[in-house]
């Protein structure tokens, strides 16, 4: 495909986001010596995980990772230098698949029943995204029926996202080729502008209010808008040339791989042309039973969805069956992330290295060990710009709401806390 103008970037986004609600273009990266922004990346996954071999004794707290990876982490071997496994955390809200609907947003959900119900306030990618001025990029693949388990993302409470689940349809919101005259361009750059002055604004408001220690984190975050403000003007990154994926019927659980690494590929290219710096991709719904891992083309054969192989292994821990399954599902997650982490390395950066460089990949699951909210395992990937890689860090009982305030600090907010302030105790230390 040619390279594409910043005129037809942002023609696109205009046309199609304004016509069906999806996300709009935000910040353009510059090219040249401009600093890399930082950026945040999300995948959701459902389940637990392989317990004992996987996040057990092969990992010890505060030590670089074992030379002979456990089985979960084999596949991220390639980026073993720029992995961090946090373990240790707790999810203080109600139990079960549940969860889907505090994992981002930690704040219990509010609604009758497990069954129907929406989380009670926003997720940490839809409040970074609206703090910097932009729109997050939300994905998802088999995410099943709209109710609360299945959806993850919340503009604000029981206002959930609904996930771009179709490749081609999330090409086209981000890169379709409408033409755009001047003045609709001119009117759009002083609408980005406005919203950012707004930002500004509160946000000089709060200083007053907050203790000084906090003060100058709330600079860094003005300093980042005035930056943002600096990019708008500008010409989008040279090397964008986002590839058209191919049609994909996302309905057929054959595909179910391709549609993932379609969506992968469209998201590394959305960050890496400045289409936003906040994304999420979720996988299947809460416990993964819209999707069957039977792709022996992938190396994974199993005749049961990914509901099943979790309960499975779960209730019999002893079953050597139940446990290779459980190993072989958690394998291909990794591998998919590892696919991620590739696309993300390909795309240059505006300071000479990649996009991986300068973002911070998060790998969530859904639930902990057995089955169980506690203790949560995150798998996270970046740069050294914004992650010292390698190692193992176990937080003994933090709740994983210190974690998404963590990842507001990383992208530049001062935020005090996050979701419910009664159980956020400040950020962690990553």
């Amino acid at each position: 495909m040619q390279g594409i103008s910043r005129r037809r970037l942002m023609g696109g986004a205009l046309g199609a986001g304004a016509a069906s609600g999806l996300p709009l273009l935000g910040t353009f990266a510059r090219a040249g010596n401009a600093a890399p922004p930082t950026r945040l990346v999300i995948l959701w996954t459902p389940n637990d995980a392989e317990w004992v071999d996987q996040y057990e004794a092969p990992l010890t707290a505060g030590a670089p990772l074992p030379d002979s990876l456990p089985n979960f982490l084999q596949p991220l071997a390639a980026y073993r230098d720029r992995l961090v496994v946090a373990g240790g955390l707790t999810n203080e809200f109600a139990g079960g698949h549940t969860s889907i609907g505090h994992a981002l947003t930690g704040i219990d959900w509010i609604g009758p029943d497990g069954n129907s119900f929406w989380s009670g306030g926003p997720s940490v990618d839809q409040h970074i995204a609206q703090a910097l001025g932009e729109q997050a990029l939300t994905l998802g693949v088999s995410c099943g029926s709209k109710n609360g388990k299945g959806r993850m993302c919340y503009s604000a409470a029981e206002t959930p996202v609904d996930p771009i689940e179709d490749p081609i349809v999330a090409f086209n919101a981000l890169f379709s080729d409408i033409g755009v005259d001047d003045d609709v361009l001119a009117a759009l750059r002083v609408r980005r502008h406005s919203v950012l002055d707004r930002v500004a604004s509160d946000l000089q408001a709060f200083e007053a209010q907050i203790p000084a220690q906090q003060r100058p984190r709330l600079q860094q975050h003005l300093e980042a808008i005035r930056g943002i403000e600096a990019t708008i003007d500008d010409e989008l990154l040279a090397g964008c040339d986002p590839t058209m994926p191919a049609a994909l019927d996302t309905d057929d659980n054959a595909l179910v791989p391709q549609v993932l690494r379609a969506q992968m590929s469209i998201l590394a290219q959305a960050l890496g042309c400045g289409a936003t710096r906040v994304a999420t991709l979720q996988l299947s719904r809460a416990g993964g039973g819209t999707i069957t891992p039977l792709w022996p083309e992938e190396g994974i054969d199993v005749g049961n969805n990914m509901h099943g192989v979790a309960h499975e292994h779960y209730l019999q821990p002893d079953n050597p069956a139940a446990l290779a399954d459980a190993r072989a599902v958690e394998a291909w997650y990794s591998t998919q992330l590892a696919f991620l982490l590739e696309q993300l390395d390909s795309i240059p950066d505006v300071d000479g290295g990649t996009l991986l460089d300068n973002t911070l990949v998060v790998h969530a699951k859904e639930l902990g060990r057995r089955h169980e909210l506690n203790p949560l395992t995150y798998v996270m990937a970046g740069g050294p710009n914004v992650l010292d890689g390698d190692r193992y860090v176990s937080f003994n009982g933090r709740p994983h709401n210190d974690l998404l305030l963590t990842l507001c600090h990383k992208m530049g907010l001062a935020d005090a806390t996050f979701g419910d302030a009664s159980v956020t105790t400040g950020p962690l230390a990553l």
